[in-house]
């Protein structure tokens, strides 16, 4: 199962205690714009909705550089997001969260310092993150952060590599390879699942696979052996 997996089965099983509006954000390593992985989740909400309507002004003020009130409006995104979970439990759940921008973790602290003080609301929070040799300073501050001060009232999970019979079907899933193409992401990606999937997306960008008989293959082997 993979993390994507793992946070959807968490949003389900959050569901029986009343958690039935879920906003699901992913970061991407390639745009870190002003809470933009919120914004785009947002707008699989209500347009009515009080959150998704304060998030988007906030995201506007940052774009058109009023950063001088971004810090006000980031707080106000966080009321947004308390106060109406109090009438809807939400679960949020935020993948790859390694690559995320500096005012989505501001947020994140604010719910943390919310949630020390015993403040009231519904709000089930899920960070996933890959670990990276350098991670970001703002997103280290925040694991710190819940570590110290929220402690035993939050779960962190380390997952375990994949198997190489788990990653292969990992790989498959995305598209049928030829046999030398899984093993080379199976062998490359260590069990890591974010590695699974880029390479292949990027051999397939420039040219370095071709489609015979049903199967994505590599246009020549030594295709393979660099690094995407």
């Amino acid at each position: 199962m993979c993390i994507r997996d793992r946070l959807h089965a968490v949003a389900q099983s959050a569901a029986a205690f009343g958690f039935r509006r879920v906003i699901e954000a992913g970061c991407s390593e390639e745009r870190r714009g002003p809470l933009r992985a919120l914004k785009k989740a947002s707008e699989e909400l209500p347009e009515a909705d009080s959150f998704r309507a304060i998030l988007g002004e906030a995201v506007s003020g940052a774009l058109s550089g009023r950063d001088d009130g971004l810090g006000p409006a980031i707080e106000a995104v966080e009321e947004a997001l308390i106060e109406t979970s109090l009438s809807t439990p939400t679960v949020l759940l935020l993948d790859d969260a390694q690559w995320t921008d500096e005012h989505t973790i501001a947020m994140l602290r604010l719910i943390t310092e919310r949630a020390t003080r015993g403040g009231h609301g519904r709000l089930l929070v899920v960070v996933a993150a890959r670990e990276m040799a350098t991670p970001s300073p703002a997103l280290r501050a925040f694991i710190g952060q819940v570590e110290r001060d929220v402690g035993t009232g939050a779960t962190r999970v380390v997952l375990a590599p994949l198997d190489a019979l788990v990653a292969a079907k990992v790989v498959q899933s995305v598209a049928p390879v030829a046999p030398r193409v899984e093993t080379a992401l199976v062998q490359g990606a260590a069990g890591a699942p974010f590695l699974l999937v880029q390479p292949l997306l990027t051999w397939h960008e420039l040219g370095a696979l071709v489609w015979a008989e049903g199967l994505w293959d590599a246009r020549a082997a030594e295709d393979l052996e660099r690094a995407p």
